[in-house]
């Protein structure tokens, strides 16, 4: 199955979490991570094989709990290795909300919404 960019920005809580927390994620879910991220673009490459060696080559999927969230597809691999996260680490994961429009930030830091607009520079991030 083909993962198209509307994909991707389906699930912003998976790319928040794994991009700004990737250092709370094992180093297994870490693996299975990059595997997934390589295997996306060799499907979108003029030279998918070379980057599945690359997968082979740097041991990605050693382990079998790696190699059990990558066959779980690109999506549903993401959201696995997300809610791990969010279960094993919550006290340390910062989820910033918009004080407006109550969706998702770009950042742990942001304190513009890019969905609506909304400032709050005058409040300190908790």
């Amino acid at each position: 199955m083909d993962i198209t960019l509307e994909d991707l920005t389906r699930d912003p809580l998976s790319n928040y979490v794994i991009e700004h927390y990737h250092g709370l994620l094992t180093e297994v879910e870490q693996s299975a991570v990059s595997a997934l991220n390589l295997k996306f673009k060799s499907d979108h490459s003029s030279s998918p094989g070379l980057r599945l060696q690359l997968i082979e080559r740097r041991g990605l999927l050693a382990d079998p709990e790696a190699v059990r969230i990558f066959d779980m597809g690109y999506v549903r691999g993401r959201k696995e290795v997300r809610e791990n996260a969010l279960k094993r680490e919550p006290d340390q994961i910062f989820l910033n909300y918009c004080r407006k429009c109550q969706r998702l930030c770009r950042t742990p830091f942001a304190r513009m919404c890019v969905h609506c607009g909304y400032c709050w520079y005058d409040i300190p991030v908790e």
